[in-house]
């Protein structure tokens, strides 16, 4: 997301004052939050994930919990997905399933239109896993934090 939001970042620059155009030089502000951004991508190549999302000793007697969490602010929106098993020895195994963003548009929204547009994420995210998913998936939690979506 902050190579997306640098960018748009450039956009309103470009807009309040004025001037579009690849011949143009930008502040060295933009260069410098490019660079750093392209510094986080290089460390992220030590990042590693399980591959499976399906822990090797699940109770096979109980579906997987879906549960579903979104947010929404200026900058974007965003909703998570994870998968809660059951083990054979009763403990819980959580496997992160995916995940999606959202950058604001160039016009301001409210936040609770901001939060609005994560639960539609949300929302549309549970029903591209549940028909998507080799799983079957037992109960399904969505989790918000504002109360205009609750309501």
């Amino acid at each position: 997301m902050k190579p997306r939001l640098a960018f748009r970042d450039i956009l309103f620059y470009e807009k309040e004052n004025n001037i579009s155009g690849w011949d143009i030089p930008l502040p060295d502000k933009f260069r410098d939050q490019w660079l750093k951004i392209t510094e986080e991508i290089f460390a992220l190549e030590s990042l590693e994930f399980p591959r499976s999302i399906v822990p090797r000793n699940y109770n096979k007697d109980v579906k997987p919990a879906l549960v579903m969490f979104s947010d929404g602010a200026d900058l974007g929106q965003c909703a998570v997905a994870y998968l809660v098993w059951e083990l054979n020895d009763g403990s819980v195994h959580v496997s992160l399933v995916t995940s999606v963003t959202k950058i604001a548009s160039m016009n301001k929204i409210s936040t609770p239109k901001s939060e609005l547009v994560a639960a539609q994420l949300q929302s549309r995210l549970r029903s591209w896993l549940v028909k998507n998913l080799d799983i079957n998936i037992g109960d399904v939690f969505h989790i918000v934090d504002a109360s205009i979506v609750i309501g």
